[in-house]
């Protein structure tokens, strides 16, 4: 066990956590000379359990840090933090979604009046660590930045007051976010501070400060979506929903009749569930309805009519949530008689797929957008982007499951 800088674990209450709410997000990322050496004590290199209402983020930090020998962790050389107060962000938020019911096929990213704090650093290498880094660069697409943009920067213990005066400056509670965070960032902050001695008075983080992983938070919210869309295809019948089709189909051939020809199949049925929209009905199916139109534009041209994804509620989805589920359509699968089921082995594949929630991979399905990874600055409005089109979901998690930064 090594020693460490790392604060007493404190206890929250019912009350904290009830009433606790992020006034500003801070989106973070790293660029560095590596990876980190000889992580065998990383407890989330195999995949984690989406939905694991047992995970401690703080807990597996806080062990990392503590197993980890500094000299394992490689140097900073670019460090970005673009802050949002939660006002900008929950704008953005109904910014994006209208701009996706407008224009499902166009860019998503939307603008914000955001601060930035970006830093290139110089890590303290000697002349042979430069060779190998350099030779590194060569091979590790990842790794961007040469020896001739470092070499005439500060260092970190230069920039740290800087970092550190944006973070005492934020409206409190302040959200540390990042993609890998446990696993990669908020490891590597950590060294920095240590090797460089800034574990003293008025040189650390201030209180109220949280951190969140972003790609823990994808995956929980992503699980809890197909959670929902199990409950909701297992409570369908799917027999009015073919008939009305039926129906749909023989009045495009013989020209509309009246709207109360389906009246009978839905009477006296038990209300839908939350998650359910009603059967459609053919004046409703066949009748001009712009606004409905331009919300579901996107399960149409995507999904076969039949599909259940077009008979749940989703008028509130956000946009993540409609363009990650379009795009899993092995999630569900038509049984011989016509039914729908939905596939958990399908669903536990999805989580486990490569690159299923590496940031670029996702910026671009979800912004219609290229991603230029690798760059701390552009890494970190990926990942504001990304979080924006998970909506409020996003916003509800972090105040749920963000944890005090335990240094």
């Amino acid at each position: 066990m090594l020693k460490t800088h790392l604060k007493p674990k404190q206890t929250m209450s019912c009350d904290d956590d009830m009433f606790r709410q992020m006034e500003t997000f801070v989106f973070m990322d790293f660029e560095t000379t590596g990876l980190i050496a000889n992580d065998l004590m990383d407890p989330f290199k195999s995949h984690p359990t989406p939905g694991d209402k047992n995970r401690d983020t703080e807990r597996a930090l806080r062990e990392l840090i503590v197993t980890t020998p500094i000299k394992n962790l490689p140097y900073i050389t670019e460090m970005s933090f673009v802050t949002a107060p939660r006002s900008l962000v929950l704008n953005a938020i109904e910014e994006m979604k209208q701009r996706s019911e407008d224009d499902s096929n166009g860019s998503m990213a939307v603008r914000l009046a955001c601060n930035v704090h970006t830093r290139q650093v110089k890590p303290p290498l000697n002349e042979q660590q430069w060779k190998e880094y350099e030779n590194k660069r060569k091979t590790v697409e990842a790794i961007k930045l040469s020896r001739g943009d470092l070499e005439d920067k500060n260092t970190f213990a230069e920039e740290w007051p800087g970092v550190l005066h944006m973070l005492q400056t934020c409206k409190k509670p302040v959200c540390i976010v990042a993609h890998n965070g446990v696993r990669f960032d908020f490891r590597v902050l950590y060294a920095e501070l240590d090797r460089n001695d800034l574990f003293t008075d008025g040189m650390k983080i201030a209180d109220q400060v949280y951190f969140l992983d972003s790609y823990f938070a994808f995956i929980d919210l992503e699980k809890e979506y197909h959670n929902h869309c199990k409950s909701a295809v297992q409570l369908m019948d799917f027999s009015i929903i073919s008939q009305n089709l039926l129906t749909i189909k023989e009045e495009e051939a013989t020209g509309p009749t009246e709207p109360q020809a389906t009246a009978t199949i839905v009477r006296d049925r038990t209300p839908p569930p939350k998650e359910m929209a009603p059967a459609p009905s053919v004046h409703r199916l066949t009748q001009s309805e712009p606004r409905a139109g331009a919300k579901r534009r996107l399960f149409q041209d995507q999904l076969p009519p039949d599909s259940p994804l077009n008979f749940m509620r989703s008028s509130q989805w956000s946009p993540a949530r409609k363009r990650r589920l379009t795009s899993a359509r092995e999630l569900f699968v038509r049984k011989q008689d016509g039914d729908w089921r939905f596939d958990e082995g399908a669903s536990t594949q999805y989580f486990r797929k490569k690159g299923a929630f590496r940031l670029d991979e996702m910026y671009e399905q979800l912004m219609n957008n290229k991603h230029d990874s690798h760059f701390a600055q552009d890494d970190c409005y990926a990942l504001l982007q990304i979080s924006i089109c998970f909506g409020r979901d996003f916003i509800d998690y972090a105040d749920a499951h963000s944890m005090i930064l335990p240094y």
